[in-house]
């Protein structure tokens, strides 16, 4: 799968989580992440950067999330959360 599509699958993830995702002009940088906003949980994404860093960000912030083994994702997509996992120290 490439970049483009792993990272529109990423945000149909996101969707399911119920979480909100924003692309912001961040500089073009590697900015954004994860936060919580009141009751809301928000995903910030630089739309400057480029797919791949864009990937990277969505990426990392999905891996930290609860359920996704309750949600079928895709095996290829699945591997690469299960990389980016912060207890796996790989990403």
């Amino acid at each position: 799968m490439d970049v483009e599509a792993g990272l529109t699958e990423l945000l149909k993830l996101a969707d399911q989580l119920a979480i909100e995702v924003r692309f912001v002009a961040l500089g073009g940088g590697e900015g954004g992440g994860f936060c919580r906003l009141k009751d809301k949980k928000l995903l910030l994404v630089d739309s400057q950067a480029d797919t791949v860093s864009r990937y990277e960000t969505v990426l990392g912030a999905l891996a930290q999330q609860d359920g996704l083994d309750q949600i079928y994702i895709l095996p290829s997509l699945r591997e690469e959360l299960d990389r980016a996992r912060p207890d796996r120290g790989t990403f």
